[in-house]
């Protein structure tokens, strides 16, 4: 291994603090989600809270790690790519406050129905057994990237560098899908399948029904977030 190969100390000395923040944001992302889902009326504030914790995750380690950015694996330096996440971050923001600033004046009741607004499944009528058929999609949707998501951590734990790692990765895949584009949208599509039949799922009554879709709907949430992000 060559000095320039070498990864800088001053990057080794972050990443433990910074893969722990990224927890701790993925982690308020989850609990605004959830709170959304269960119409708290103050979910929106929790939501405001995540995207900001958010940006400043993904921009403040900019200012003090772009001298040591060694692009691709360690790309830290002030170059759009960085910014096109904290972009959409933003514009979430924007709308959020948005929302904020519309419902102001109202009374709190009118803030609980915005959240219901946002958080209804489609008026359509389901019987009882197509509730739980569609939840039973959801789970079952959420299963492949979960897989995908779950090799990917298990080829990475091998101790193989970058590009072996790669390689061993794509070749569980079919011709057609090794290319990290490919396997990012299937993970993406079926995060997104996941979340509409278990949002529907949620009209069920029986309570173990609905922690089983709320569980899938907050794992495609992170999933996709993550899937979508790769595609950047």
């Amino acid at each position: 291994m060559n000095e320039d190969s070498k990864v800088p100390a001053a990057i080794l000395q972050w990443l433990g603090p910074l893969s722990g923040l990224g927890m701790l944001v993925y982690a308020l992302y989850a609990l605004a989600g959830s709170f959304l889902l269960a119409r708290k009326p103050f979910a929106l504030k929790w939501i405001y809270g995540a995207l900001i914790a958010s940006i400043l995750y993904k921009i403040l380690p900019l200012f003090f790690l772009s001298p040591y950015s060694q692009p691709p694996a360690f790309n830290y330096g002030f170059n759009w790519p960085n910014f096109i996440r904290p972009a959409v971050d933003l514009l979430f923001l924007l709308g959020v406050w948005r929302i904020f600033r519309q419902e102001a004046l109202p009374p709190k009741p009118k803030q609980e129905e915005l959240v219901e607004s946002l958080t209804s499944a489609p008026e359509l009528r389901f019987s009882e057994r197509q509730l739980k058929s569609l939840s039973i999609v959801g789970l079952v949707c959420l299963l492949v990237p979960i897989s995908i998501f779950g090799l990917w951590v298990y080829v990475s734990s091998l101790g193989k560098p970058q590009a072996e790692s790669a390689e061993l990765f794509f070749s569980y895949f079919p011709g057609f899908l090794r290319d990290t584009n490919h396997t990012s949208f299937l993970g993406a599509f079926f995060c997104f399948s996941a979340f509409g039949a278990s949002r529907i799922g949620l009209k069920i009554r029986e309570r173990p029904w609905k922690v089983l879709n709320l569980l899938v709907l907050i794992v495609s949430i992170l999933l996709g977030v993550f899937f979508l992000f790769t595609l950047l």
